[in-house]
């Protein structure tokens, strides 16, 4: 008995304990999202069995992972193909007030050129471009104002839209939050020159007509 009990206790923590701590690294690793974590264990036991299902559940999540991502990569290339392809000039700053976006159209009225700005913080490129710094304080929000873009009178009209996101951080005091938090602006310049053309054209109109008129 006594042998028994004493090959027992020295054999125990490899059986039991050891296979044990292999499942609790594994399953910490999958829930810091870690999907290529796998376990392996030599005997075909009840351990060997979880070790597999395990396995299984650790394949599933990561192809589920990269379906997702790719599926987030083609949702974010097909929005920036859309925001690139618009007429009007359109500038995403994020809530740390960095650059998220910034089309073709809004760099030729900006003159910020083609070098690659996403990313970039604003505090940066407003001590250069005082422009830029007037559009983001929002000072011709509202009201059409003049750029003049290759030697031509061109008129814009600026609009500026908070995004907000639903708040996904995690709280285990509250698992269902449908708050929403403030993700940073999107600001549009309209291009009204055809309009604001038209307008003077049936001003003129108007006052010639007039004229001749009285006349």
């Amino acid at each position: 008995t006594f042998l028994v009990l004493f090959s027992f206790s020295v054999n125990f923590p490899g059986i039991i304990l050891n296979p044990l701590n292999s499942l609790l690294t594994g399953i910490r690793a999958i829930g810091q999202k870690n999907y290529n974590q796998r376990i392996h264990f030599d005997k075909n036991d009840e351990f060997a069995e979880v070790a597999n299902a395990f396995n299984d559940m650790a394949v599933r999540l990561n192809d589920w992972e990269n379906s997702n991502l790719s599926k987030i990569m083609s949702d974010k290339q097909r929005i920036e193909t859309i925001i690139e392809q618009m007429h009007d000039a359109i500038i995403g700053i994020n809530e740390k007030q960095k650059i998220l976006f910034i089309n073709t159209a809004a760099k030729n009225i900006l003159n910020l050129g083609a070098d690659k700005i996403d990313g970039h913080s604003v505090v940066d490129i407003t001590k250069s471009n005082d422009l830029f710094r007037s559009i983001i304080d929002e000072d011709k929000a509202g009201k059409p104002f003049k750029i003049v873009i290759d030697g031509k009178d061109s008129y814009f009209q600026l609009e500026a839209r908070e995004i907000s996101v639903p708040n996904l951080s995690a709280n285990t005091a509250q698992p269902l939050n449908i708050a929403k938090t403030k993700a940073g602006k999107v600001y549009i310049l309209k291009n009204i020159t055809e309009f604001k053309e038209r307008d003077e054209a049936k001003t003129n109109f108007i006052a010639t007509i007039s004229h001749e008129l009285k006349t």
